[in-house]
C-alpha cells in the first residue's frame, strides 16, 4: 500500500523513526519558497512504516535562481524527490519502484514536464532502479561542489 500523508497523520512517529534511522531528517524537514507543494507517499506492509518519498513541485529553474523555465508561454514545473528511503531488511523487494511508479503517476496527474532526483555517488542500488525505470543520468563533476548524479524523466511528449 502507498499513501500520502501529512506530518498530522496519527502514525507520523513511526515514519519519522525510519527516517531518522536513514539520516534523512534534514532532507525531509527542508522547506524553500520556492516548493509549490511537498508531498510525503509512504509505504505500508502489513500496516507497518516500511519505506517514503518526499517530493516537491516546483518550477524548473528556480532552485538554480534561474528565471522559471516557460515553453509556449507556460511555466515547467517538476517534482523533485528530495528524500527516498526504505527499510534494510524491507529493500530489493520492490517497495522503492512502487513509490517510484506513484511518483511517476502523481506528477503526471500534476502536469510536471519532468522528474528530477540526485543521488550520492555511494547508492548504486538508487541509480539502478532509476537507470531501470528509464531515467536519464547526468553525472556531476566534484570539484563543481556536488558529487553524484541527476536523474531526469520527461513527463510530456
Amino acid at each position: 500500500d502507498i499513501e500520502e500523508w501529512r506530518e498530522s497523520h496519527p502514525n507520523w512517529a513511526e515514519l519519522q523513526r525510519l527516517i531518522d534511522d536513514l539520516e534523512q531528517t534534514d532532507w525531509v524537514s527542508f522547506h524553500a519558497d520556492w516548493h509549490m507543494s511537498s508531498h510525503m507517499l509512504v509505504a505500508l506492509q502489513s500496516g507497518r512504516v516500511v519505506g517514503y518519498l518526499r517530493y516537491v513541485v516546483q518550477a524548473i529553474g528556480v532552485e538554480e535562481d534561474e528565471p522559471a523555465v516557460t515553453f509556449r508561454d507556460q511555466v515547467l514545473t517538476e517534482g523533485k524527490v528530495i528524500a527516498f528511503g526504505v527499510t534494510v531488511e524491507r529493500r530489493r523487494q520492490g517497495i522503492g519502484r512502487r513509490l517510484q511508479s506513484r511518483l511517476i503517476d502523481e506528477c503526471k496527474a500534476k502536469r510536471c514536464f519532468q522528474i528530477r532526483s540526485h543521488s550520492s555517488p555511494e547508492n548504486q542500488a538508487n541509480h539502478a532502479l532509476k537507470l531501470s525505470m528509464g531515467f536519464a543520468m547526468h553525472v556531476l563533476v566534484r570539484e563543481q561542489g556536488k558529487a553524484g548524479a541527476y536523474f531526469l524523466l520527461p513527463l510530456r511528449e
